[in-house]
């Protein structure tokens, strides 16, 4: 029933193809930790989780809320009224287009709380046998092939 209710929301105000990439830019929030956890040792899940969360978090605030109410308070006048604050405007970032502002905040946010929060916790044993188990497999292969 949510989808439904979306669909007839969105399909008013919006095209096939902005919600394409409505979608996209929201599947690329798992890009930092994908990344992350195959190349980086210290990658933790507490971090990536965090990151995702954010990200979908500020996707939701700069691009589709935006889409879905264009003409309300908090699109135009910002959060608590403040201007900086506004999800096509956020930390007043406003010379991009609404689409490269959204996917610009969302990634840079998740990306900075994945690293900062993987920097600042510890792996648990799970994390660490499985990032050595997959290097050295990556090791291996790389020397046989």
């Amino acid at each position: 029933m949510l989808s439904l209710l979306f669909e007839r929301i969105v399909d008013q105000q919006s095209h096939l193809s902005s919600i394409g990439i409505l979608s996209f830019v929201l599947l690329a929030q798992f890009a930092p930790a994908v990344i992350g956890a195959l190349y980086w040792r210290s990658a933790s899940s507490s971090g990536a989780l965090t990151g995702i969360v954010v990200g979908s978090c500020l996707w939701c605030y700069t691009l589709l809320l935006p889409t879905v109410w264009p003409n309300s308070y908090l699109v135009e006048q910002g959060l608590f009224g403040i201007s900086w604050l506004q999800p096509t405007n956020l930390f007043g970032l406003g010379m991009l287009d609404v689409t490269s502002h959204g996917v610009f905040i969302s990634l840079a946010i998740n990306t900075l709380c994945f690293v900062l929060l993987s920097l600042n916790s510890r792996r648990s044993v799970g994390e660490k046998i499985q990032a050595e188990i997959f290097l050295k497999n990556q090791q291996i292969e790389l020397l046989t092939s």
